[in-house]
This record gives structure tokens, sequence and C-alpha cells, in this order.
């Protein structure tokens, strides 16, 4: 068994001293802590490292360098890098910086430049820290098991899931960031909104079920913040909002086995609501619904009756949305099969159906896959 004093033999134990003298001193350092650090380490380890070039003359290197701040100067915007590429070249070659090493070549009245070891120290930092922490290879991560598309040659592993774990890994990383909710308080049922009074709405019906009812056992916002049910137990608030609402807000009315309902205000576009199912998909909800568009129902109320008590022309019965709710967790019940109304995003793998109210029956129907 290893101990933990023979891995620090093996170390060198750098001190307050030697770390605060490096800190000021080292132009490895420096190049890190520098605004400019990722144009000059991507530039120069392209330049020097990837094509093994030991020397450049410096109209060479400044041409090379013009052409990459235009590149990025179009796609950043034009005050970005809005120094010529000469004038950068001159502050890394600076002795407060010392990135570049500017000499003339004998025989030679043109400059010319080589990098010195503090970009090789700062790239092997870089690339050391890329090798702990790695990033999600986004090239293999598709929904190619789900969509029936992966093949497996004869002899090779199947999968046993309908994402790869990476994927899932990704997803559940992305719910947390889009929404500011962990992924564990998702529920089975989801709505999907763009009106903030549609989320006003579903907050005071939930924070009244903490109250007065007992089906719901917490009610959960942005930041995780936990309100208990009082019916159920001790009654409380648990948990920091955050200063900012994040991209796409999540809201979970936690129902028992995660039969409750999440609501998620999409914000503004379409992109948005592909954004959110693809990821929501790794989940496996039992049904997702758009509300207040009519979502290609033809016929059928639309979803907005369902939250604000509004009837259409053809003066149609609303519903609330925990009405709604629990209609459709009785028919996923009956059914024995997942209900999965994919009216935005393609990413799960999972049978469409429409969900509405026509005449004052609440229906749900297949699409026969």
């Amino acid at each position: 068994m290893r101990h933990h004093g023979q891995d620090r033999d093996r170390l060198t134990v750098v001190g307050f001293d030697e770390i605060s003298w490096l800190r000021g001193n080292s132009p490895a350092w420096r190049l890190l802590r520098a605004e400019n650090a990722p144009l000059v380490l991507s530039f120069l380890d392209q330049v020097f490292v990837a094509e093994n070039i030991r020397s450049i003359s410096a109209a060479e290197l400044a041409n090379r360098l013009d052409d990459e701040l235009y590149a990025l100067n179009e796609r950043l915007g034009e005050r970005a890098f809005p120094k010529p590429a000469k004038a950068y070249l001159d502050d890394w070659a600076a002795p407060e910086a010392g990135w570049l090493r500017k000499y003339y070549p004998e025989g030679s009245d043109e400059p010319h430049f080589d990098v010195t070891p503090a970009v090789e120290k700062a790239l092997a930092w870089v690339r050391a820290l890329q090798a702990r922490f790695r990033l999600p290879d986004l090239w293999s991560i598709d929904d190619g098991i789900a969509n029936g598309t992966a093949r497996s040659d004869d002899g090779e592993p199947k999968p046993l899931a309908l994402f790869t774990a990476e994927r899932v890994d990704f997803s559940l990383h992305r719910l947390t960031h889009y929404t500011a909710t962990s992924p564990r308080h998702f529920q089975r049922f989801v709505l999907l909104t763009n009106y903030q009074r549609y989320v006003d709405e579903f907050c005071k019906l939930a924070r009244a079920e903490m109250v007065e009812g007992t089906e719901y056992e917490a009610f959960v916002e942005p930041g995780d913040v936990h309100l208990s049910n009082s019916q159920l137990g001790d009654a409380g608030t648990v948990g920091t909002p955050p200063v900012h609402l994040p991209q796409m807000p999540a809201y979970h009315l936690v129902g028992r086995n995660r039969e409750g309902i999440t609501l998620i205000n999409i914000g503004v576009g379409p992109s948005n609501a592909k954004t959110i199912t693809d990821h929501l998909a790794v989940l496996r909800p039992h049904c997702w619904l758009m509300l207040g568009h009519c979502a290609g129902l033809q016929g059928h109320i639309n979803a907005s009756a369902l939250v604000n008590g509004q009837i259409d022309a053809g003066h149609r019965l609303p519903l609330e949305p925990i009405t709604f709710h629990r209609y459709v967790v009785s028919a996923h019940r009956k059914s024995r099969s997942p209900v999965d109304a994919r009216l935005v995003g393609d990413a799960a793998p999972c049978r469409y159906a429409s969900v509405g109210v026509d005449n004052g029956d609440c229906r749900v129907g297949h699409n026969g896959l």
C-alpha cells in the first residue's frame, strides 16, 4: 500500500516564498495570467510547435498573425484585437513579457523570432490540465443509438442504453447550467413555456399545494431553493436564489417517484426549446408539452388555457395544470407505456403524442409507432 509520505518524497515541495517569487518573476506564469493568453498560446503553438519551426522571419510571422487577428475579429468583433500584428509581436518580445526572442541571424539584416522556454512551459501546463480535466468530445456524442442509426459489427459489444455515458453526463451538466437546478429535481412530466405569467401562475399553485395539499412533497425553484410541504412534515425553505436567473429557469413540483411536474421557461426562440429537449431526453420523461402554442394540435384547445383559465373561441373547457397532470398520469398508468409528448426537439427516441382538450375531453393521441 502506498503511503502519502512516499508520494511526497518523489515530489519537490514548493514553499510559500518560492511560489510568491515565481508569481512575480516567471515569464510562463505571466503568460498564463495575461489577458491575451488564449491568442498567444494558440498562435505560437500552431506556428512553432505544431509545424516544428525553430525560427521564422518577423515579416512572415507578422503576416500569419495578421491573418489570425482578422479571423478572430470577424468572429468576436472588430475591437477584440484592435492593434496591428507587429505591435502584438513587439509586446510579446518585450523584456516584461519574455515569450518571444527577437534576434538577427548571422549575415542577415532581417529580424527573426523564436519562442522562449516560457511558452513551452505554459503550453505543457495547459496540456496537463486538459489531461486531468478532460473536455467532452462533441464529435463523438450523438444520438445514433436512440435514433436507430448506430451499427455494431458482429462480435462487438451492443449498447445497453439509449444514450452513452458521456452523452448523459454532458446533458446532466447542461441541465444544471441552463436551469439553475439539479437534475435530481426534474420530474417525469415536463411543461415548457415562454410566458412569464404562466410561470407566475404555476409557482402560485405550487406554493398553495405546499400548504393545502398532500399529493406533492416539495417545490424547488432556481438555485435549488427547496420548499417542503407543511402537510407532510416540517415546513421550511432551504437554499439561496441566484442573483440572476439562468437562461431557462426551471421549477419543480416534486411528486412521489418523480411523478410531479417540472415547468421550464425556455424564453425566446425555438433554439432554446431544441436545446433543452435534447438534454431532457436523457432523463426519459413520460411526457412533455409546450404551453402557450398550438404546437400543431389543430382542433384542440390552445395549451395556454391549461394555465391561465382562458377558453378559446369554441368555448372549450379549460383545465388547471394539476388537473391536467393528473389526467396524463392516469392515462400513462393505464397504457403502461411511455407517453412522450415531443412537440419540439428530436433528441428523445420516443413515441410521439398529441395532448390536448377538445370539447371538454382531454385526449392523448399516439402516432402509432
